[in-house]
């Protein structure tokens, strides 16, 4: 059977369990996939760019509501450092300036200085999965490209729902492998077309 969208996702989930009177719960399944893939998964695909904007005299800024993790963050073209938010608190010195530095902080960045005016802070950060429950036409580019993902990461959690630890076990495995084999191919597909360099001492 063929998994494009998620309505045929949903049907395989249930053909593979040989139990169609889950059906009710399948989206449960699905969307309990999603949010342990949003956990273990990184790779190019999930890359947003977009750009954050301080307010004056405000030590925080919201994050991007899709946010999962930074890769990459700069003010006026300088790279931003990460620091622990309590060392960011020890170092306030009341005063007002461009930040260089940022802690995470529940929902918000918080920078390193206080901003005495709007600057652009430029980010590149990995952005949750889209949800296949609201995506248009059921389909998002990991269903397109890694149906196996979704399927696996789903009969996890419907063998959890069933009590049958051996099963989600054995579908925790499979799960886990599909997320290695793609973080490595995105990594090999990333980096194609580079020579490799021989480093000398």
């Amino acid at each position: 059977m063929a998994i494009a969208t998620y309505t045929e996702l949903q049907a395989s989930v249930l053909s593979w369990m040989n139990r169609p009177d889950l059906s009710a719960q399948v989206p449960d399944f699905v969307a309990i996939a999603e949010s342990r893939i949003n956990d273990d998964l990184r790779v190019s695909q999930m890359l947003t760019a977009a750009a954050l904007f301080t307010v004056a005299n405000m030590q925080t800024v919201a994050l991007p509501t899709d946010w999962l993790a930074f890769k990459a963050l700069s003010v006026s073209g300088e790279p931003m450092q990460y620091l622990p938010a309590d060392r960011i608190r020890a170092q306030a010195d009341g005063g007002t300036r461009e930040p260089d530095s940022y802690a995470i902080e529940g929902g918000n960045l918080l920078l390193s200085q206080t901003p005495d005016a709007v600057y652009t802070i430029d980010t590149v950060y990995f952005a949750k999965i889209p949800s296949l429950a609201s995506a248009v036409g059921g389909v998002n580019w990991l269903l397109t490209k890694y149906p196996n993902i979704y399927l696996y990461g789903a009969l996890v959690s419907a063998c959890q729902f069933t009590m049958n630890d051996e099963r989600a076990n054995y579908w925790g495995g499979l799960y886990a492998s599909a997320i290695e084999s793609a973080i490595r191919a995105d990594r090999l597909a990333t980096s194609s077309g580079s020579p490799l360099r021989i480093r000398t001492r």
